[in-house]
């Protein structure tokens, strides 16, 4: 019996990857995502594919540490609620 090749953590079992890329340039960005997500779609096995570009504007996304918050006399939503005014 022949044993399919496997390299790495990448075995026969499907696993998920996560590529992140980062720059100031929010242009540059957008341009790079959109050519890497082009050359992985091109990679054998590749599913579900999302180069992550959000057409419909900035976005922030906002983690508040409670510990730390609480330190100064806040909760969550006391740091969420000026944000969406």
């Amino acid at each position: 019996m022949k044993h399919p090749r496997s390299n790495g953590d990448l075995t026969t079992v499907p696993q998920s990857i996560e590529v992140n890329l980062y720059s100031d340039d929010g242009a540059v960005l957008k341009a790079q995502a959109t050519k890497v997500a082009s050359n992985l779609e091109n990679i054998p096995g590749v599913v579900d594919l999302n180069n992550g570009v959000i057409p419909a504007g900035d976005a922030i996304n906002l983690r508040v540490l409670r510990d730390k918050a609480a330190l100064e006399g806040l909760n969550p939503n006391a740091v969420k609620q000026p944000l969406n005014s």
